[in-house]
């Protein structure tokens, strides 16, 4: 480990050989993000706290082992750094010249084509054993949990209630036949254009082994925050296509998957509140967050809850 005595920069310019290095610290909630402007190029260097060490080595797999625009470069022996009372291990990729998807029928055809062609390179390789392993427990279980930590528990009942037959859904699909690669996090703020057009992924972090239909899901969710409809998931799912076909049964588990990943979100935001300081009002936050699980839950997926409860 490097000297923590080091100012934390200091200690990270080990990773590059160049005297000139400019480090720019880039926005991130789970990771220390930085862009570094070298000579030949910028990279970006993502620093993953110590508990989070598996979700580093499974980026890093997953991104050296494929054909991708994004490139992992070999990292230096000195990999771990102290700050403060904190040690973060460290990656290199390659920095993506491109531009944010735009919130248009092109763009997220393009986003849909991204995606069809990462489960595409998968669909005839077997799961690493580096590769984790999501289910019903780490999307509805472990959720639940953390919320009922920020939570009223009468507001958990509903929520309750819907998750149970998600659950229950899924479990029946779990079979391996039904399972495959997953980004895990493909919202279109996860992927830019290229300047030829095309579409490229980042942020690997979330690289997991099961549904790939929760990839579209994730997409589709994503767009909530701006009003997303129809005009922009059917040319998702129609970019998609041109890569790999979307199978009767991966589709009639998306909004199934929708549900889970609004509550896997959910609880992410309920576990990492305060570490997070993210300045907006917790009780509205997530009251608002509920009111669309059920929502999805309704509507997308057409569940209804038990005799004697309501919204």
């Amino acid at each position: 480990m490097m000297n923590s005595n080091k100012p934390f920069l200091q200690q990270l310019r080990i990773l590059f050989p160049e005297e000139q290095q400019l480090w720019m610290r880039l926005p991130s909630t789970r990771n220390l993000l930085y862009k570094v402007r070298l000579k030949e190029g910028s990279r970006i260097v993502k620093l993953y706290p110590e508990e989070r060490k598996n979700n580093m080595l499974a980026e890093y797999g997953v991104i050296s082992c494929n054909a991708f625009p994004l490139k992992a470069y070999p990292c230096p022996e000195q990999d771990c750094f102290q700050k403060g009372e904190e040690r973060f291990y460290a990656r290199i990729y390659s920095f993506l010249e491109g531009k944010p998807i735009p919130e248009t029928a092109e763009g997220f055809f393009q986003l849909g084509k991204a995606i069809g062609s990462l489960h595409k390179f998968w669909s005839e390789r077997e799961k690493p054993d580096w590769l984790p392993s999501i289910g019903p427990e780490e999307l509805i279980t472990r959720p639940l949990e953390q919320l009922a930590a920020v939570v009223k528990e009468e507001e958990l009942e509903l929520p309750r209630c819907y998750a149970e037959q998600v659950e229950e859904i899924l479990q029946a699909y779990r079979q391996p036949e039904f399972l495959g690669f997953c980004h895990g996090d493909t919202h279109s703020q996860n992927a830019c254009l290229l300047p030829e057009g095309r579409a490229a992924l980042f942020d690997f972090e979330d690289a997991c082994w099961q549904w790939p239909a929760y990839d579209l899901a994730t997409a589709i969710w994503g767009t909530f925050r701006f009003g997303g409809g129809p005009a922009l998931w059917n040319p998702l799912i129609e970019g998609y296509e041109t890569e790999l076909p979307l199978d009767a049964v991966q589709g009639g588990l998306l909004p199934y998957l929708l549900f889970a990943r609004h509550l896997w979100w959910l609880g992410l935001y309920a576990e990492n509140w305060e570490s997070w300081q993210l300045g907006k009002e917790k009780e509205s936050f997530f009251s608002g967050g509920l009111s669309l699980l059920q929502s999805i839950a309704e509507e997308s997926c057409g569940l209804e809850a038990q005799e004697g409860l309501s919204s």
